[in-house]
């Protein structure tokens, strides 16, 4: 190998790898048992982290998976103004898990988050957002 090669290597190889937004491709959220699909999707990845965002007119979300082991792991998902819900799983609240599938990621779990109804209580809502990414 040429030393102009290794030089290539050596300079690319911290570098973040970003995946364009998809635009082709429809991403399908629900929260609640109500559905809406989007083509506002955006799958970036830095390393072993995958931010996946999607919006919806006035819906977003926005998810950090883990991903390089055998098995991709959910981080957080953060839901905002979905229906008038907004709400997150991770660690401390909620649940989240996901699977690949069909070059798609399913991110499934509960969100615990405010209630548009109750303002002042929590309410928790499962959710199910398919990304292909």
């Amino acid at each position: 190998m040429t030393a102009a090669a290794l030089m290539v290597i050596a300079s690319t190889a911290g570098c973040v790898e970003e995946t364009k937004p998809e635009r082709a491709k429809n991403a399908r959220i629900t929260v609640s048992g109500k559905t809406q699909t989007t083509q506002e999707l955006s799958c970036r990845q830095f390393g072993w982290s995958m931010i996946i965002e999607t919006k919806s007119g006035p819906a977003r979300t926005r998810s950090l998976l883990q991903i390089g082991g055998e098995q991709p792991i959910a981080k957080t998902v953060d839901i905002q103004n979905f229906d008038g819900f907004s709400g997150v799983a991770d660690e401390g609240a909620g649940n989240a898990n996901v699977s690949l599938v069909n070059n798609s990621y399913v991110i499934t779990g509960s969100a615990e988050g405010s209630d548009p109804e109750n303002p002042g209580k929590t309410r928790t809502v499962p959710f199910r957002i398919e990304t292909p990414c």
